[in-house]
């Protein structure tokens, strides 16, 4: 082997320790993404042949994806000889390499495992066609840019690689003992663009750990793996759900049942449903189902997908009190990912959640977007997904209506070809996968539930009774000072439960609630004595979970809270899949599913029999913002209020026609248009589309120290980012001031006023509303 030949150049803090070597590095590429590789195939439902090819090319892309680095100018810097960035870009002469073994699918992967990551077909064609430049060859940047100066630095890249290309392949094997063979594949075709996903994310996380470990002289770059134990998890989970206790014994006895039924259920469908009401512990009893299908079907990992953010918090604390056993750490056993925190840069990569552990509890943003993502860094993960048992919680609420075709596509690839098993629930589900207009004619299916018919039907008669629906001033809209009096009325009693449609409209009735109720405070005070409580994304979710914490104090028998008046004011992140429960709720009108979702933060246990859930539309202004995007939901909403209160009617029924009425009421095709593109392998055209929060944001550190320790270059969990970080619109980061914390922009310091206890980074509202205008 020839030693020289450099992949990394030395560490800029030990420049003294030799480079990272070509050879070493390949090699361990490649057998930490084959290995990668074979456990992810164990798990897909494919021919042998088809396997082998893919695994074939899997191995090719591992062993040349650096290969453009032999180039001399690249390895004259490599080296440390010449200063400087490197002269050539590598990826090509990969391209070129593969290409020419006539690999088609390692030239895609090899194109795609550094930014901006998988190409569009559409686009490489468009170049192919009009401009005569091969496939996938040429930069990575700008590839559907057909301009003269653009096209002209795609040809002069190429050019300069046909000039190095027998001499990369030369040292190569000579340097690795690795000889290329030759290997046809077609490009990504139909149906084919989550497979290239997954052999990139094998890739990519192969030389992601690689790369790590020789920045971090970590001498043994295992691949860690933490033992699933799932029967032990089980038996624990089983034992904890045994001794509970309930006030109400009628729900004691649902709640016995329906965990018994999720635990004993025999479905063989990879495919299951689960419409379970609110305070009978659901998600308890489907993870227990979960558990029972990994033994069964030998799976490696249980992901539970929660609607928000702040759900996932509360719901991973207590699975690490169900499933953690002796001896174990909790956090690695059961994983957390909120918000994004993957970089495509390198010094940032050590912050990415990789969900290595057994169980892991995500988002739904995170989990799909994942799977729409044409970006290495967001892959890197996702060849950990297959055979996985995944609990998708509030379903029809996880991405919007226009992407829930293209969201149905890849759950019935995963669990078609990919032995991932599933269990849709909600307390009020809508079966949109049965509605072809919404997942298309093709695909719709009717799915077993896990739960037998008598007893959904006990449910529902029960949860009819549970609740009772109201609308202020008959639905008229409000001012604020309506809706504070109609709150702090003295005909209701107890907690309240206030959720608007916007982050600051919420902000603003919380600050105009706590100066009326409890003016003296300051931001110091502590959560324990407040009457007004908030929760929005104006909160870093560390923050946010101290406040949960508090509210699940003031549920407790003993609360001294307990029949006293006190109030949350939050945004929808707190009407799915928390625990939480409160006498009355008022929510401000949006979809009748929506409206559904808070319900079931009201009267959870059953207990209060006047309970209720006022409707409530308030007059627009500067403070107050109407959430554009509700305008149909609302509408609809409004045609089905009497078949609502009417209560003769299944709540799911009535959900399913909601929403597949707003979808015939947005009469638009673009569901079929990504689709489409998915089909086509137009990655970049995917991504872009397929965006669950539709917003442009950057990761906001509101902690100094976490700031100052990451400004120091002192190393930082990534929890610790995840935790004391907010999102902001990038077009706000200059109208705020705010300071990039990285040389890359990959993250900022929040430089104002921050209310951890309160209103989080609005705690200057005033001014942010009325003076400098911040917030619109």
């Amino acid at each position: 082997m020839n030693d020289n030949l450099v992949a990394h150049s030395s560490p800029k803090d030990d420049p003294e320790r030799e480079p990272h070597g070509y050879a070493d590095h390949v090699l361990e590429v490649e057998r930490i993404g084959l290995a990668h590789g074979h456990a992810m195939f164990h798990y897909a439902a494919l021919s042998k042949d088809i396997i082998a090819a893919y695994l074939k090319s899997l191995r090719n892309a591992l062993c040349i994806h650096d290969i453009g680095k032999l180039e001399p100018g690249n390895q004259d810097v490599l080296r440390g000889d010449k200063a400087g960035r490197l002269p050539y870009d590598h990826v090509d002469g990969g391209v070129a390499v593969a290409l020419k073994v006539e690999d088609t699918l390692a030239a895609w992967l090899i194109r795609a495992h550094h930014a901006p990551g998988l190409a569009s077909c559409k686009d490489e064609k468009k170049l192919k066609w009009q401009r005569n430049i091969g496939l996938l060859r040429g930069g990575r940047r700008k590839r559907g840019d057909c301009s003269k100066e653009n096209i002209k630095q795609h040809k002069n890249l190429i050019a300069k690689t046909e000039t190095v290309v027998d001499h990369l392949i030369s040292a190569h094997e000579t340097s690795s003992d690795h000889k290329l063979e030759a290997h046809t594949t077609p490009r990504p075709g139909n149906d084919e663009a989550l497979a290239t996903r997954l052999l990139l994310s094998c890739l990519v996380d192969a030389d992601h750990s690689d790369t790590a470990a020789y920045y971090s002289a970590d001498k043994e770059n295992k691949i860690h793996c933490i033992q699933p134990r799932w029967q032990e998890r089980l038996e624990k989970l089983t034992t904890i759900v045994g001794n509970m206790a309930g006030e109400d014994h009628e729900r004691k006895v649902l709640r016995d049942k329906l965990f018994s039924q999720c635990l004993n259920i025999n479905i063989s469908d990879k495919m299951t449903t689960c419409a379970a009401p609110v305070g009978l512990g659901k998600t308890t009893a489907v993870v227990a189902n979960l558990l029972q299908r990994a033994i069964d079907h030998k799976l490696r990992r249980i992901i539970v997908v929660a609607p928000f953010t702040n759900v996932i918090s509360q719901t991973a604390k207590r699975l690490r009190c169900y499933l953690a056993l002796e001896g174990e750490d909790p956090y690695e056993v059961i994983a957390e990912h909120h918000h994004r925190a993957e970089f495509s840069k390198a010094e940032l990569r050590k912050y990415s959640q990789n969900w290595q552990a057994p169980i892991i509890v995500t988002t739904a943003v995170q989990f799909f977007e994942t799977l729409a993502s044409a970006s290495p860094s967001t892959l890197r993960k996702l060849h950990r997904l297959p055979g996985s048992a995944i609990f998708i919680d509030e379903a029809h609420a996880c991405v919007p209506l226009k992407l829930m075709r293209q969201t149905w596509f890849w759950i019935k690839q995963l669990a078609d070809n990919w032995s991932c098993h599933f269990v849709l629930a909600s307390g009020s589900l809508v079966k949109f996968w049965e509605e072809t207009d919404i997942v298309g004619e093709e695909y719709s299916a009717r799915l077993p539930s896990i739960l037998s018919g008598d007893f959904f039907q006990e449910t529902q008669i029960a949860e009819r009774e549970r609740i009772n629906f109201e609308r202020l001033e008959d639905g008229k809209a409000i001012s604020k000072e309506e809706l504070l009096n109609a709150i702090c009325s003295e005909e209701i009693k107890g907690s309240r439960l206030i959720i608007l449609n916007t982050v600051q409209s919420a902000v603003v009735i919380a600050q105009a609630l706590q100066r009326r109720l409890q003016a003296e405070i300051r931001d110091d005070y502590p959560l324990s004595k407040r009457i007004v409580l908030h929760i929005s994304t104006a909160l870093a979710p560390v923050d946010r979970e101290r406040i949960i914490d508090e509210l699940a104090k003031r549920q407790y028998k003993d609360s001294p809270w307990k029949d006293k008046n006190w109030y949350l004011v939050a945004t929808s992140c707190v009407e799915a899949g928390v625990d939480l429960d409160f006498d009355n709720g008022f929510r401000e009108r949006c979809s009748l599913t929506s409206f559904l979702q808070t319900a079931g933060r009201v009267n959870r246990e059953g207990l209060n029999h006047e309970s209720m859930l006022y409707d409530f539309s308030l007059i627009c202004d500067k403070e107050i913002l109407a959430h554009p995007a509700f305008k149909d939901s609302i509408d609809i909403f409004d045609i089905y209020w009497e078949n609502l209160i009417a209560k003769d009617q299944s709540l799911d029924e009535l959900s399913t026609l909601a929403l597949t009425k707003e979808v015939q009421r947005a009469a638009n095709d673009s569901q079929a248009i990504e689709l489409k593109n998915e089909k086509k392998c137009n990655f970049q055209h995917v991504q872009k589309q397929f965006k669950i929060i539709s917003s442009d944001t950057l990761t906001v550190i509101v902690n100094d120290k976490v700031s100052s320790d990451l400004e120091k270059n002192i190393p930082v969990s990534y929890r610790d980012i995840q935790n004391h970080s907010i999102q902001i619109w990038r077009n706000k980061i200059e109208e705020f001031g705010l300071t990039s914390i990285d040389q890359n922009g990959g993250l900022y310091q929040w430089n104002h006023g921050y209310d951890p206890n309160f209103l989080g980074y609005m705690r200057d509202l005033d001014s942010m509303i009325r003076v400098s205008g911040w917030i619109n």
